[in-house]
């Protein structure tokens, strides 16, 4: 069955596991114009997460029916088992989050930014993420804030 990798922090409100009627709107990039959905038919999520900690943040939407590829719609490309990412190295993320720490409100566009890859260490130590951090996580974006 096809599947869209996504976390697995997403499934939960306060605590509650939420894992019924999901659909998958697969290549848009504006929340206001979307399409019709994709049904979800199974949600799995990694036997070890946490949501106390967010560790082992990672599940599975297996589909209804499959996605068609396109110039928006790709596989997602995976590292390697223990294939290291050096600090400073840029990378990009993307989402619908806030767009300010101090906002409820999420974009409603797809956004972009650049961000730096941060030491492990360093983000882990005691001014910056105090150890929540674990061994399947990375640290990425500036330790100043503001993104």
């Amino acid at each position: 069955a096809p599947c869209v990798l996504t976390a697995a922090h997403c499934f939960f409100i306060n605590s509650v596991k939420i894992l019924d009627e999901w659909k998958v709107y697969a290549g848009v990039s504006d929340l206001k114009q979307t399409r019709e959905g994709i049904l979800v038919s199974e949600v799995i999520i990694n036997a070890n997460y946490s949501d106390e900690h967010d560790d082992y943040d990672i599940a599975l939407m297996k589909l209804a029916q499959p996605l068609v590829l396109s110039a928006q719609v790709r596989p997602a490309c995976l590292p390697m088992s223990g294939q290291r990412f050096l600090p400073g190295r840029g990378c990009f993320i993307t989402g619908f989050g806030k767009i300010r720490e101090s906002e409820e409100n999420t974009s409603p566009k797809l956004r972009e930014a650049e961000v730096k890859i941060i030491d492990y260490r360093l983000c882990n130590s005691r001014n910056v993420y105090e150890g929540f951090l674990t061994p399947r996580m990375m640290c990425a974006g500036f330790l100043q804030g503001g993104k």
